[in-house]
């Protein structure tokens, strides 16, 4: 079977009932498109700050060279703006017709930790938004000589 253009694109319409283990009930969410995957990662970067490199001692005599960089970083807005990133990836997995309820923001906002912890994890999983294993990034990255 070959996939239409219209089961591509609507491909977030689909949506999957998930156990909520801590509410020991079960609730229906939607993956995430590219487009909403996209925003979500924009808020998180936009409070990043600023990235500065600068490569030096390259010529044709230095075989050498260095890269010098400087990151300035805001932990406070980048905690608040990856919190409102995994607000909105849980309100826009929720928003789907499997759901009587429409949620909002504030709704998401007033929610049990523990509820929306779980409603994330399932909503990144079937999004394939997982984070990365940062530990194994590092175990596997290549020393200096």
């Amino acid at each position: 079977m070959v996939l239409s253009k219209s089961d591509i694109i609507n491909g977030t319409d689909s949506y999957q009932e998930v156990e909520i283990k801590s509410a020991n009930d079960t609730i229906y969410v939607r993956p995430l498109s590219i487009g909403e995957i996209h925003q979500i990662q924009e808020m998180k970067d936009k409070a990043l700050g600023d990235y500065i490199a600068n490569q030096k001692g390259a010529s044709r005599r230095r075989v050498k060279e260095t890269l010098e960089a400087q990151a300035k970083i805001n932990v406070g807005k980048q905690t608040v703006a990856s919190n409102k990133a995994d607000v909105r990836t849980v309100l826009w997995g929720l928003d789907n017709e499997g759901n009587d309820d429409k949620y909002t923001e504030e709704d998401i906002n007033h929610m049990d930790s523990t509820i929306f912890e779980e409603i994330l994890e399932h909503v990144k999983r079937i999004s394939h938004m997982e984070d990365e294993d940062v530990e194994k990034d590092v175990d596997t990255f290549p020393e200096d000589e």
